[in-house]
């Protein structure tokens, strides 16, 4: 049993769960939970024939798999970043219930790496009630883990992505731009900074969105700086990602405030740059988790020339910030193992059972 439910739309988001169920692909039969995902989502899940798949009209056929006579091996969340406000009480409530009924049947429950974004007194109580049944606990910053208090850290999951070769650094030429739809428009102070950005190194400028609602910021952005905009416009999600990643690969700067811009471009051999005007810590968070800082600079409060400056210092450091990425991927690869290897022991102990 796996949620795979997320922001709709939302390329990254897609990214970490279609990972996550590549985890648990070859130990049993995947029955995932995809509440109300339009088809271009489950599209890019990647689904195989054998799988089943539940939308939330079919929800209680799902959730009764866990009284299933051939017990369910496991319970596996969706990874990424949940609320813990008191409109989530609901939910994490009939969390709390799957979670107690598969580890009483002998199940293995996982939740794969998350940020916790906000939190209440009781939204925190029943989700730590959660966190100690489950088996796996895992924790995509310090912060978030220091509120719960139980599991472990390790980086987000879209760190695990593989790297991709692209053109050699010396040919790559492109300075892609992907900004937040719903914040305050960039300041001139940070246009100012892109222009110059593109000015001094020869770039030419691609404004593109990884979340649909992006679009008409990227469309405003794109026109200031006169710059190409690549418009997502009827292309299916999954063919969308395919032509952003490859924008990625031949691009050296991607500057943007959305976490996974910055590390799907980082695995593409990009340097990773928010520049943002009084940015919040999410990206930095994430990224200093990695052993990666001073990425993240606050054009409300910097000059474009000193902008231009740090992001040429984040440049001159992309040999160290590509071994960080490694380093990223091979913990998440120790993690994988160990899911697999507890949800495998469970297995056998249940099968042993069920002959006896």
């Amino acid at each position: 049993m796996i949620v795979l439910t997320g922001a709709y739309g939302n390329i990254g988001d897609a990214v970490i769960r279609r990972r996550v169920l590549n985890w648990v692909r070859d130990l049993g039969e995947i029955h995932a939970y995809v509440g109300n995902a339009p088809g271009g989502w489950i599209e890019q899940m990647g689904f195989e024939p054998d799988d089943r798949v539940y939308s939330a009209a079919s929800s209680f056929s799902w959730m009764k798999l866990v009284f299933a006579p051939r017990r369910p091996k496991a319970l596996v969340f969706d990874p990424g970043e949940i609320s813990l406000a008191r409109n989530s009480i609901r939910s994490e409530l009939l969390t709390l219930a799957l979670t107690f009924l598969v580890r009483m049947r002998g199940g293995v429950v996982v939740r794969p790496p998350r940020g916790i974004s906000q939190s209440s007194g009781l939204g925190l109580f029943v989700h730590r009630l959660g966190a100690r049944f489950a088996k796996i606990n895992l924790w995509r910053t310090q912060r978030s883990f220091d509120i719960v208090g139980d599991g472990s850290v390790v980086p987000d999951t879209a760190f695990q992505e593989p790297f991709v070769p692209g053109l050699p650094w010396d040919q790559r030429r492109t300075l892609v731009i992907s900004m937040r739809g719903k914040r305050k428009f960039p300041s001139d102070a940070w246009f100012s900074s892109m222009d110059l950005l593109a000015q001094d190194h020869g770039y030419c400028v691609v404004v593109l969105s990884q979340v649909r609602e992006d679009e008409e910021r990227s469309r405003e952005i794109a026109e200031r700086l006169k710059g190409r905009h690549l418009e997502w416009g009827s292309r299916s999600d999954l063919d969308h990602e395919r032509l952003v990643r490859g924008v990625y690969s031949e691009s050296a700067v991607v500057i943007s405030d959305r976490l996974h811009v910055l590390v799907l471009a980082a695995v593409a051999g990009c340097i990773p740059i928010e520049v943002s005007d009084s940015p919040r810590t999410k990206v930095s968070e994430h990224f200093a988790q990695i052993g990666v800082h001073n990425m993240v600079i606050d054009s409300a409060i910097h000059s474009a020339e000193d902008i231009v400056r740090r992001a040429k210092d984040a440049c001159r450091q992309r040999s160290r910030t590509q071994r960080a990425l490694s380093v990223a991927r091979e913990l998440l690869d120790i993690e994988e193992m160990r899911i697999k290897g507890a949800i495998d022991k469970t297995a056998l102990v249940a099968s042993a059972s069920d002959v006896g």
